[in-house]
């Protein structure tokens, strides 16, 4: 069963690993407490990613906030994109046109030392 990414406390966990495959993200995360204070590493499934933005690395990995959104002008500057890139090559069909007018999930996670990375994703969960 998988279970929401509001099911832990991820402040002061470390981020250990972002892997995309495909269409996928993979963010694990070591040091996260869950709802009985159990100290687990835990793994958060993005799918569909459309867009990520990790500018200005230093060599920090605790993080600070964890913050999900619906709404933000990353997603829309990511739609925006790809429906112009889309457009040059062939026109949208049906379903494409459909898909991206669904709702889309904006993750942000800060590092303490400032660092957002950022990711547009059509779900987010804990696997």
């Amino acid at each position: 069963m998988n279970q929401s990414i509001f099911d832990y406390a991820w402040a002061d966990a470390s981020l250990e690993e972002l892997k995309i495959i495909l269409d996928d993200i993979y963010i694990t995360i070591s040091g996260v407490y869950d709802v009985g204070r159990v100290c687990v590493t835990k793994t958060i499934l993005g799918r569909d990613l459309l867009s990520i933005k990790y500018i200005g690395s230093w060599d920090e990995n605790i993080i600070s906030t964890f913050e999900l959104l619906t709404d933000s002008s990353f997603i829309q500057e990511t739609l925006n994109t790809i429906k112009e890139n889309k457009q040059i090559t062939l026109r949208l069909r049906d379903w494409e046109k459909q898909r991206f007018d669904e709702p889309w999930l904006q993750l942000n996670i800060t590092l303490v030392d400032g660092l957002i990375i950022s990711m547009v994703c059509k779900t987010f969960e804990v696997v």
